[in-house]
């Protein structure tokens, strides 16, 4: 008991360190999964984790990329984010125990929207193709 606790506290000091240390903060001191033997599956945290972790780093490039007007570089960021958040919603449903009973969103994606908006192809396919076409700039 004592060892889990230790282990549980010292998971929370590092997500805080790591937390403090990134634009996205990610709090990852919720509760754990627990298994019928009351091992707590910290493979499933840890997969988990890194998703939250890999979509931090995406969001964070999103930023720099609006910042340095190369918006045009988050179509592909944009689409690996929402995939990410469907698998991990995905295998939250899939966990035993509370994960699964949790509701659903109360707000559900527009999936035809997003398909359209992040398109699975290329952004230089998308640039290079020839309905694409610069607006003539005038003075308002």
């Amino acid at each position: 008991m004592v060892e889990e606790r230790l282990k549980i506290e010292r998971k929370m000091v590092e997500s805080s360190l790591w937390a403090n240390n990134r634009s996205v903060p990610v709090d990852t001191r919720g509760p754990s999964v627990t298994t019928a033997s009351g091992n707590a599956a910290s493979d499933i945290d840890r997969a988990m984790l890194n998703v939250l972790e890999e979509n931090a780093r995406l969001l964070n490039q999103i930023e720099a990329n609006i910042l340095t007007s190369q918006a045009q570089n988050n179509i592909d960021l944009f689409h690996r984010t929402r995939s990410n958040i469907n698998n991990l919603l995905r295998s939250m449903s899939q966990i035993p125990g509370i994960m699964s009973k949790m509701p659903r969103l109360p707000i559900s994606v527009d999936e035809k929207l997003c398909s359209y908006l992040l398109p699975g192809v290329n952004l230089a396919q998308v640039l290079s193709s020839s309905y694409l076409k610069e607006e003539p700039r005038g003075n308002w």
